[in-house]
C-alpha cells in the first residue's frame, strides 16, 4: 500500500521529549519549517512511547501566542 496515495493531512514532524516545556516546543516550531511534534516517553533505557501530538495552533490556543 502506497500511504502518500491515501487523502489526508501531511505535516513535517519532529519529535520532542514528554520532559520538555510547552515553552521548548513554541521555541522549536516557531524556528524551523516543523509544523508538528510528536511527544515522546522514555519507559526506560531504549524503550519510549509517542503520547500525543502538538501542533502551533494547539499552543497557540493554550497560551494565547502568535506565530506572526
Amino acid at each position: 500500500i502506497d500511504l502518500l496515495k491515501i487523502p489526508g493531512s501531511r505535516k513535517a514532524l519532529a519529535g520532542i521529549s514528554s520532559n520538555q516545556s510547552l515553552q521548548d516546543a513554541a521555541v522549536l516550531l516557531r524556528g524551523s519549517e516543523i509544523e508538528a511534534l510528536y511527544v515522546i516517553q522514555r519507559l526506560g533505557l531504549v524503550e519510549e512511547r509517542i503520547t500525543g501530538i502538538l501542533t502551533k495552533e494547539i499552543i497557540e490556543a493554550q497560551y494565547q501566542l502568535s506565530y506572526n
